[in-house]
């Protein structure tokens, strides 16, 4: 099993924007190279 972590810091105010990139492109790029169901949480605190 492997568990990936990963920190980022963002601006302030840019957390909508950095989401919605995600969405739009970063899911797609997961999920091209994972196996299907493998793309598991993508959370903020």
């Amino acid at each position: 099993m492997y568990v990936e972590e990963r920190m980022y810091t963002l601006q302030v105010g840019k957390v909508p924007e950095y989401f919605r990139m995600h969405e739009n492109e970063g899911i797609a790029i997961q999920t091209k190279h994972l196996p299907k169901g493998e793309l598991r949480r993508c959370a903020m605190t």
